[in-house]
């Protein structure tokens, strides 16, 4: 049975070694049993756990496959060199982005605390997403144009304006003040009860104020409309009315017409008493009609009774003479 001892032959009786062990690649009392897997050098102590499978040459832990090493290690002949910090994977290809410190070298898994700016996922490895930024890509930049944005500090790319509903600076991160809509937040909306939505500036059903109409009552009345929904129309003679009011100026009122703004319509004030007098005098007119009729054929009636009863008086007269 050979002894492969490192200094001294073994004891031809037993095969121990003397003190020294083994020669690079053997192991046990008699240095007769090779390394094992994963095991290389003197007395098989050292490992090639960077290796892939764990295979290596038992005597100096050269690699047997040379494509690569085993997560967490360096790509070289040995593969016995672990990633620095903040890389990991497959020949250390993959760099991490923890917050509170270096990742697991094979596994790349953080430790608690989350990402760095910019960076999200288990392995901090992931860079934020369109609209996303900050520790953990938690901030969204939705005001920025296209929702373009630096994904560490959300700082917007286009720096001409922001998207309707959003103030106009750097990072495009606060809404429209109420009643205020639209690119930069510029146009001014005048809805009757709730602000109209910052975007399109649209109004609730309820409408406008006095003085303005449109979907996103940012139109004031024309000329001679006034009131809510510039719904109103003014007839005032030297000029238009006031349009929130409808006041007319000084000077009265369009023929026809009166009112603090001209809006009632003489004319017809000055028919309802003359309509209510036809109606009366023909409602009294029909009435007088009937009294008239009925009257008549009471007469009338009288009249038949009477001529028959002076009838038969003089038939019974005659009969008497007889």
């Amino acid at each position: 049975m050979e002894c492969n001892c490192l200094a001294e032959p073994c004891n031809n009786v037993d095969g121990i070694c003397p003190l020294g062990g083994c020669k690079e690649g053997w192991h046990g009392d008699s240095c007769s049993k090779r390394c094992g897997k994963g095991k290389f050098g003197r007395n098989c102590i050292d490992s090639c756990d960077g290796c892939i499978s764990n295979s290596c040459d038992a005597i100096d832990g050269l690699c047997y496959n040379t494509t690569g090493c085993e997560p967490g290690y360096y790509f070289e002949e040995y593969c016995n060199n672990t990633c620095d910090d903040c890389f990991f994977g497959t020949n250390c290809s993959r760099k991490c982005n923890c917050l509170q410190g270096p990742c697991n070298w094979f596994t790349g898994m953080c430790p608690p605390g989350g990402c760095e700016k910019g960076w999200q996922g288990e392995s901090c490895d992931k860079g934020c997403g369109e609209g996303k930024f900050g520790q953990n890509c938690n901030d969204s930049c939705d005001g920025c144009i296209s929702n373009s944005c630096d994904a560490i500090d959300g700082l917007c790319y286009n720096t001409t304006g922001c998207e309707p509903g959003y103030y106009f600076e750097e990072y495009c991160n606060n809404i429209c003040d109420d009643y205020y809509f639209g690119n930069n937040c510029t146009k001014q909306c005048h809805c009757l009860e709730k602000p109209c939505n910052n975007d399109d500036g649209i109004c609730s059903p309820e409408g406008c104020k006095e003085g303005w109409h449109g979907k996103s009552c940012d139109q004031a009345c024309d000329d001679w409309y006034f009131g809510n929904n510039c719904a109103w129309k003014c007839y005032c003679l030297t000029g238009p009315c006031n349009l929130l009011t409808g006041k007319c100026p000084p000077g009265g009122c369009q023929k026809g017409w009166h009112g603090v703004a001209c809006e009632v319509s003489t004319v017809t004030a000055e028919n309802k008493p003359l309509m209510s007098t036809h109606l009366g005098l023909f409602i009294g007119g029909f009435l007088l009609g009937i009294l008239m009729a009925t009257t008549a054929c009471f007469l009338a009636r009288k009249r038949r009774k009477l001529t028959k009863k002076q009838g038969k008086e003089t038939v019974t007269e005659n009969h008497r003479g007889i």
